[in-house]
């Protein structure tokens, strides 16, 4: 679901790499969208 908002461009792409960086999740410039988002995903459900 959240992934999909990303690709529905509900959630834009800066959040999730402004989200991804001040969680300290590593990712590469050539990372797919999906892949970054399940990183971003599985973090958000580890710590609830």
């Amino acid at each position: 679901r959240f992934c999909t908002a990303v690709k529905d461009g509900q959630i834009p792409p800066q959040k999730l790499i402004e989200f991804a960086k001040s969680n300290h999740i590593r990712f590469e410039k050539s990372d797919s969208w999906s892949s970054l988002c399940k990183k971003v995903y599985d973090l958000i459900n580890t710590t609830k």
